[in-house]
């Protein structure tokens, strides 16, 4: 079990498993800042009948929910449909890729969970990254870290060498 109910801050980290490597990047870069986790990490994730239940248990127990967003393709609906709702809204942060090379109607996100990252924008909830949409790995991995250091730097009660530390590579 990922000790969150110990933690002071934890971060529930969500986002698609075909991304799974940059999920690990913003679990690693939360942790200097509180106890971060992926809903898979949990012993018994695998199991279906379960996932909506644990989902919701770990969404009300984080004291942060932080979405990483390069497409809506995953199922991440049902997750805004939920986390639209208080109290989870006033927790959620998206940390959404921007495609400068697609017409923004053009963008890889659907009209209900685009309406829902817009809403998100309006009330100052999510931070942008351009990345092409053939950019490499390390392009989007350098995006996701500069909007994780813009999040990080919204926090209040964070030392100032756990905010930007990492932002010097």
């Amino acid at each position: 079990m990922v000790p969150v109910a110990a933690a002071d801050r934890s971060f529930f980290v969500l986002g698609s498993d075909d991304e799974e490597d940059r999920l690990r990047l913003v679990e690693e870069r939360l942790d200097a800042v509180g106890e971060p986790f992926l809903l898979k990490d949990l012993r018994a994730f695998d199991d279906l009948l379960r996932w909506t239940t644990q989902f919701k248990v770990m969404a009300n127990r984080a004291t942060h929910i932080v979405g990483l967003y390069e497409h809506s393709d995953g199922g991440h609906e049902w997750e805004a449909g939920w986390l639209d709702h208080e109290p989870y809204r006033g927790k959620f942060t998206a940390l959404k890729r921007d495609y400068p090379d697609l017409d923004p109607a053009e963008e890889p996100f659907d009209g209900m969970f685009a309406h829902f990252l817009e809403t998100l924008a309006a009330l100052g909830q999510v931070h942008r990254f351009e990345a092409p949409e053939g950019a490499s790995d390390d392009e989007v991995e350098r995006g996701v870290k500069d909007s994780i250091r813009a999040y990080k730097n919204e926090m209040p009660g964070i030392d100032a060498n756990d905010r930007g530390a990492e932002g010097k590579e």
